[in-house]
């Protein structure tokens, strides 16, 4: 089944879960992962509504894992709804 979060098919979520895990070193553990098998969903960017780095990607087992580390980011980096 195609997880309904999520816009592409990268994020098939057909184990029925997604592992999130803290990394302090995050650009390290993006590099482990990719040299373990891990396929890169969605390359280390900034969450600025959970303020942290994060990288998406599939492990060698199927599963979705997001590592993610916290950054201080500022109010204007944060979206608003308007409306």
């Amino acid at each position: 089944c195609r997880c309904e979060t999520h816009e592409t098919s990268a994020h098939d979520c057909r184990n029925g879960v997604v592992l999130w895990f803290r990394a302090e070193a995050i650009d390290a553990a993006c590099a482990r992962a990719v040299s373990a098998g891990a396929t890169i969903l969605e390359a280390l960017k900034i969450d600025p509504l959970a303020q942290h780095r994060e990288v998406w990607f599939r492990d060698p087992d199927g599963y979705v894992v997001v590592a993610g580390r916290y950054v201080s980011v500022g109010p204007s980096a944060i979206p608003t709804l308007s409306g």
